[in-house]
């Protein structure tokens, strides 16, 4: 994505922070028409709790997460910190709890992707 458009995309993700925070997940609750949840993750170098909102996805109990970037080609920082830190506060709707990560790999990984 081009940098000219990350003070709209900034503010975008704010508002969407504040709206789903502010009303238990009842606002702000999906992405692209998909449904979302937030993660409140410490970042690695200033201690502070960085808020991103992130598409819902699961498996049993486990909430999975992509480090995709939207598709570009920088390892996303929320998932740099998301690693530094091993853990995060979530929220999925009202519901907030903290969780412990868990990287994914081989044919555990494939199979909750849906790659065969």
């Amino acid at each position: 994505m081009s940098t000219r458009f990350k003070p709209v995309t900034d503010w975008m993700t704010r508002r969407q922070v504040e709206q789903y925070r502010s009303s238990d997940g009842k606002k702000g609750n999906t992405l692209m028409g998909k449904p979302v949840f937030m993660l409140d993750v410490v970042g690695r170098t200033t201690g502070e709790k960085r808020p991103v909102m992130l598409m819902l996805a699961g498996r049993g109990d486990d909430l999975l997460v992509c480090g995709s970037n939207g598709g570009n080609s920088k390892t996303p920082n929320w998932y740099l910190n998301l690693v530094a830190a091993g853990e995060s506060d979530v929220q999925v709707g009202a519901k907030r709890f903290r969780a412990r990560m868990r990287e994914l790999e081989g044919a555990t990984s494939a199979t909750s992707a849906g790659r065969s």
